[in-house]
């Protein structure tokens, strides 16, 4: 069995990609019903660990280590919608503010333009 190297943070990441990958449900009209139901990182977890063990296998590494961690990150991105990655991008490098100013500043645009945010 391959082995995870220590400093590897497979469960954050699962518990992490778990909750970006909930549904919101929505209205016809588009009014969120009631809060998602966030999976739970443990299915995600597990694969995410399998398919790592495998990677490191496939390059030959006695453990899963940082150039199996890159490509399970990538895949765990590329499972969240792209909207999604987005908007936490866009909180990633923004200034710090608070919810109330963040809905000030930032608007979503629907229609054609569904992944665009624009600054008012």
């Amino acid at each position: 069995m391959v082995e995870v190297e220590d400093h590897i943070q497979e469960r954050a990441l699962a518990n992490i990609t778990a909750k970006l990958r909930s549904e919101v449900p929505r209205d016809r009209l588009h009014k969120v019903l009631y809060h998602p139901q966030v999976e739970v990182g443990t299915r995600i977890n597990k694969k995410l660990l399998k398919l790592g063990q495998s990677l490191a296998i496939f390059f030959e590494n006695s453990s899963v280590g940082e150039q199996e961690y890159d490509a399970l990150l990538r895949i765990a991105r590329d499972s969240i919608p792209r909207q999604r990655t987005q908007v936490v991008e866009a909180l990633h490098y923004a200034e710090p503010m608070n919810t109330k100013e963040a809905a000030t500043r930032r608007t979503y645009q629907p229609g054609p333009q569904k992944n665009s945010w624009k600054t008012c």
